[in-house]
């Protein structure tokens, strides 16, 4: 609906605007304040600052004077009269137009769209300019967007953190996952299931519910997350699957005691390789979409790639999402508290409380504040009031699980401990079963039968991209070749070797220090390749 139109005011000194009956501008000295404003703002680098409301761009000139070149200044205005004034007197202005940007548009969505032309990762930060009356008009909604866009920064900069310390991890184990003969036969189809499913965790809330689970075992099918297997075979209650994301080996420890049982395994091909070999089950194979590469389009089109599942980070988290997704009925889960008692970190049986046992005497007890104390703790209620402590990895897991399935009716936490993540608190006295339901979504496994030979094409043609990208990058850097539009040609197309690279920008570039990098990445994918091809 467009509103009523603002009315530009002459002063003396100046214009202010008059606008639903209020001077977004002083009335006398319309000019002063907001240049005031301006000069006293401290501007910091690789900040993307977000002026709401800029009206007739007062003191913007002040802000681009000393506004660092590696900052950003994006003006956005959600009125649409107002904006219709300001893109009029934006294009008027003489700035320097990479310092600063006008959305042309009321629409939020417009921001992030800017945002991702502009290249997120020149940004650490965003800060607010409020320098006119306009804000007051919408502070809520642009106090909402400012959150946002933060939190957009932020989730991108913990993703690429993760990404450098995991990438070759993770595109080593894809390889090798699908180069194993003695289990890649056993990949099948995702399985449809009629009845609710419970995920079950390692938290000790999980020894709350296990009276609960062998009263109702037969109403519903169990998704063990990989570290709650053994918790569950110590109280005679074997799972019906058990998913598994983990890339590095101690991922390994949570199945000593599943040794040659046939249960089913969701495996995430970018886990530890060695997993899989332990289960004697079908084996239903995904992936994790951790980053934007090309190597996942050409996987597709060997056929090599499996279903894509969002890289959520946690197994809990993952677990539910897919439960989900398999399920028409509700999904129930215990033992994913994102929260821990000093002394006790997971339920009693597990191999992180095991261990923990073992290593425990009198000048080493349990409570060792080197293992509780290595993360910066939380303190905070849980989902029954009482106080519980958290820490900042396990917190935003519960954080990302409130935000992803709060409104989903079919969730529901039987768990009486750990921290509110999203699913309906129901006392399991209080749960109704039906035996069947409505099948999940079809989630179909894209990986061919013939996957051996499929696999051993895709090496044979990503060894001679990867040679051809050496073969011309050592000629671009000793001065034979000046193809350099072939270099990025062929260094975008083989993206996953320096995606780990901590660059500040993910792009690549003919910088002689970043080819030198890239020569010695590729020759370690071309080894692995050929290990296994």
């Amino acid at each position: 609906m467009k509103d009523s139109d603002p009315l530009l005011t002459d002063t003396g000194r100046g214009f202010s605007i008059l606008y639903k009956g209020r001077h977004l501008y002083s009335n006398t000295d319309p000019k002063k304040n907001a240049v005031i404003k301006a000069e006293r703002a401290i501007l910091q680098g690789d900040t993307l600052y977000f002026l709401s409301s800029p009206l007739l761009f007062y003191g913007i000139k002040e802000l681009i004077s000393k506004l660092p070149p590696s900052s950003h200044i994006i003006c956005f205005e959600l009125s649409e009269s107002l904006h219709s004034l300001s893109k009029k007197y934006f294009q008027d202005l003489t700035f320097n137009s990479q310092l600063i940007s006008f959305i042309d548009s009321t629409d939020p969505a417009s921001i992030f769209n800017k945002i991702n032309d502009l290249g997120i990762w020149n940004f650490r930060r965003v800060k607010a300019l409020n320098i006119t009356g306009g804000y007051s008009l919408h502070s809520l909604e642009y106090k909402s967007i400012l959150m946002s866009l933060d939190n957009r920064i932020q989730e991108y900069w913990k993703n690429r953190i993760t990404l450098i310390h995991m990438g070759p991890l993770w595109i080593k184990n894809i390889f090798i996952n699908l180069s194993k003969k003695n289990y890649s036969s056993k990949f099948s189809q995702f399985p449809e299931i009629e009845c609710p499913i419970l995920v079950t965790g390692a938290g000790e809330s999980l020894e709350n519910s296990i009276e609960f689970i062998k009263k109702q075992r037969h109403f519903f099918k169990i998704l063990a997350v990989d570290t709650s297997i053994s918790v569950l075979l110590e109280n005679g209650i074997e799972p019906d699957y058990v998913i598994a994301v983990d890339a590095q080996i101690y991922n390994f420890f949570d199945f000593l005691k599943v040794k040659n049982k046939k249960i089913p395994l969701f495996f995430d091909i970018t886990g530890y390789p060695g997993i899989p070999n332990i289960m004697n089950g079908n084996i239903y194979p995904f992936i994790s979409d951790f980053t934007d590469t090309k190597l996942f389009e050409r996987l597709e089109s060997y056929k090599l790639l499996p279903t894509i599942l969002p890289a959520l980070g946690s197994v809990g988290v993952s677990a539910v999402h897919l439960a989900l997704k398999l399920t028409g009925g509700n999904v129930y889960y215990t033992g994913l508290d994102f929260s821990y008692k000093i002394g006790k970190s997971h339920a009693n049986g597990s191999p992180r409380n095991l261990s923990e046992l073992t290593i425990s005497n009198r000048l080493n007890p349990m409570e060792q504040p080197d293992i509780y104390y290595a993360r910066p703790l939380i303190y905070n209620k849980d989902k029954t009031g009482l106080n519980c402590i958290s820490d900042l990895v396990l917190n935003s897991y519960a954080e990302l699980m409130n935000t992803s399935f709060q409104k989903n009716e079919r969730l529901v936490d039987i768990g009486i401990s750990g921290l509110n993540s999203g699913g309906q608190l129901i006392n399991t006295k209080d749960i109704s079963f039906v035996n069947k339901c409505n099948k999940g979504k079809n989630i179909e496994n894209t990986i061919d039968t013939n996957h051996k030979t499929n696999f051993f094409k895709f090496c044979n043609n990503e060894i001679t991209l990867l040679n051809k990208l050496y073969d011309t990058i050592f000629s671009y850097l000793s001065g034979d070749s000046t193809k350099s539009d072939l270099v990025i040609k062929l260094l975008k197309e083989t993206d996953y070797i320096y995606i780990h690279f901590p660059d500040k920008s993910p792009e690549p570039t003919l910088d002689s220090g970043f080819l030198k990098r890239i020569l010695i990445s590729c020759g370690y994918y071309i080894n692995i390749l050929k290990k296994h091809t």
